[in-house]
């Protein structure tokens, strides 16, 4: 095989022996299903998450001799422990090549539409509007600020502190490879784009904020700063994860949405699985020359619907 030839080929363009990653939100989810994707790729990778024992039992799970996945507690909603964290891993590795910030929370729900709703009650076209003193009633009735608070100190704050705190470790990364820019990835969500609500005002607000800030982040990194890393953001459509499933399994840290698979209003007609975010995520690994976008990984769903 020539050079140019072996430099096309997947086992090479994905090849991330001797790197170090960190996935917040690691231990369950698409976290996890990115953990256990990069591991698989040759990655070092540390899953971080506020309950240690979930973080212990996905790194008994799923680790493998030569693809470990180490736990490493910390609560990325503080200032203190991003910078904590940060520190934790100059000490252990000296550099970071990948950092995903993928931790999140879903905040209130609220009355209105919402056109993927698998049982199409709540779909704009089967439903009667509201009076508009109702509807103003419900939404202040369902929102607290402090709901907001802690909504958006989790899906967007955070964001930015942890990039900070590891900036320079991820900017160390780059400058010990040749060939390599490290890479900043936050997963935010295809909630942050559509028009609707979905019916959780809130979280698609703490979404699109994310997604934003992570044209923002890019911008500054390589406006502002001799840092050579790239930013770039993952947006999920619908993925089994804790946050989305009821079929929950603690054995496995794993979730499912099989029982909405025939009724998903996408143009895929099911849910992500494993395998989609895994392309998804080591595409934005691996290429060096995207920077400063979010990528919508949907099934559709923002091709079809407002």
């Amino acid at each position: 095989m020539t050079m140019s030839a072996r430099s096309l080929h997947a086992s090479t363009l994905f090849d991330l022996t001797g790197k170090i990653a960190l996935i917040t939100g690691g231990g369950t989810g698409i976290g996890l299903m990115q953990a256990r994707t990069l591991s698989q790729a040759g990655a070092k990778v540390y899953i971080v998450g506020r309950r240690a024992e979930v973080l212990d039992k996905s790194a008994q799970l799923y680790s493998e001799p030569n693809a470990p996945l180490v736990p490493l507690p910390g609560d990325i909603s503080k200032k203190a422990e991003c910078l904590r964290l940060a520190d934790e891993i100059s000490k252990r590795e000296g550099k970071l090549d990948i950092l995903i910030s993928n931790a999140g929370i879903v905040g209130p729900k609220n009355e209105g539409s919402n056109t993927a709703d698998p049982t199409g009650q709540a779909h704009p076209e089967h439903r009667e509007k509201l009076p508009v003193a109702e509807y103003a009633k419900l939404a202040l009735e369902d929102n607290e600020p402090e709901h907001w608070n802690e909504l958006f100190t989790v899906n967007t704050f955070a964001n930015f502190f942890l990039s900070m705190a590891f900036l320079p470790l991820l900017a160390k990364a780059t400058q010990d490879t040749k060939g390599w820019s490290s890479t900043f990835i936050t997963v935010g969500s295809i909630s942050g784009i559509t028009s609707q609500s979905q019916r959780h005002v809130a979280y698609n607000a703490s979404k699109a904020a994310a997604n934003h800030m992570t044209r923002l982040i890019g911008f500054e990194v390589a406006a502002s700063t001799d840092a050579k890393v790239r930013v770039n953001g993952i947006a999920p459509g619908v993925f089994p994860s804790q946050m989305t499933a009821s079929d929950k399994d603690d054995e496995t840290n794993q979730s499912s949405l099989r029982e909405k698979m025939p009724e998903l209003n996408i143009p895929a007609g099911r849910p992500g699985r494993d395998e989609d975010m895994a392309s998804a995520t080591l595409f934005v690994v691996a290429n060096q020359y995207l920077n400063g976008q979010v990528i919508p990984v949907d099934g559709g769903f923002t091709l079809t619907e407002p």
